[in-house]
């Protein structure tokens, strides 16, 4: 794991460290769009771009100082609209990874927007909370995509994804996580305790960081952001996703060790992401 990290170059600038879209956030969830963004900046990325409703704007651009705030077409109502989709299929032309689906909210014309951004993405797209939630009952989107997807459900979205009980997953990660893997060819991220990352090709990953006081809310958006990050850099998608995935439980493990378990939350897991990675030793950048 320690070999995927590399040493960055003397004459480097931000452009060569990947330029991130999050694309999310809706009225009452600005949070999680800024959470993936701040996430992505920690763990590397030279840019990040926010893509938000324009009623979002102003909270977004005080919330977010380090990245880029885009605002997108949305009618005045603070959610994607169809009206939306031909802002965002222009800036996403610029991006090196996506997340895609943080904080957004469901319906029709959202899961539309999903759809089309799948079609036609030529990066790496995380695809997170209401992204799977709108996906649940149009998998078919799913088929076909020339870009490379990560899923990151919880049991209880893959529950709804499947349609069987989160018991039932529970009681076999690995096996539905290689299951969606294969038939979809997307990696998938089954979150939780020993967190199962699933490659069509590459196998399975399974997580041995992290603690208890991760269960909180906004984990996930950090999780999505140092995924899409680590895609942004280079790093091939089983590759960033299963570190992506490593570094956050490390993350979170340091942020235990200095506030306990019960008090934690998600910024404080960004807040550690720079000293999980300093753990490690890099290797020369040829």
């Amino acid at each position: 794991m320690k070999n995927l990290l590399k040493k960055r170059r003397l004459d480097s600038h931000k452009g060569d460290y990947g330029r991130v879209g999050v694309i999310g956030g809706s009225t009452g969830m600005t949070g999680a769009p800024y959470l993936s963004t701040l996430a992505s900046l920690r763990t590397g990325a030279g840019y990040a771009y926010t893509l938000v409703p324009s009623a979002l704007e102003n909270i977004m651009s005080i919330k977010v100082t380090e990245g880029i705030v885009r605002p997108i077409e949305d009618n005045g109502v603070g959610h994607f609209t169809m009206e939306s989709l031909q802002d965002i299929l222009m800036y996403i032309k610029n991006m090196d990874s996506i997340a895609l689906g943080v904080g957004m909210g469901v319906d029709g014309d959202r899961t539309y927007i999903i759809r089309e951004v799948i079609k036609a993405a030529k990066v790496p797209i995380v695809l997170d909370a209401d992204a799977i939630n709108c996906l649940s009952n149009t998998t078919h989107i799913l088929d076909n995509h020339e870009s490379s997807l990560i899923i990151t459900p919880h049991p209880g979205e893959l529950s709804k994804f499947l349609d069987i009980s989160i018991e039932e997953i529970q009681k076999k990660r690995v096996y539905y996580s290689e299951y969606i893997a294969k038939k979809y060819n997307i990696i998938v991220v089954l979150k939780g305790h020993r967190t199962v990352v699933a490659s069509p090709k590459s196998g399975i990953y399974i997580n041995e960081t992290g603690n208890p006081g991760m269960a909180t809310a906004g984990s996930g958006d950090v999780l999505t952001g140092m995924i899409a990050s680590l895609l942004a850099q280079g790093l091939n998608p089983f590759d960033a996703t299963k570190l992506g995935v490593h570094l956050h439980g490390i993350a979170g493990d340091l942020a235990r060790e200095k506030i306990g378990e019960y008090g934690m939350i998600a910024s404080d897991i960004i807040a550690n992401i720079p000293f999980a990675i300093n753990s490690y030793s890099f290797k020369d950048e040829k």
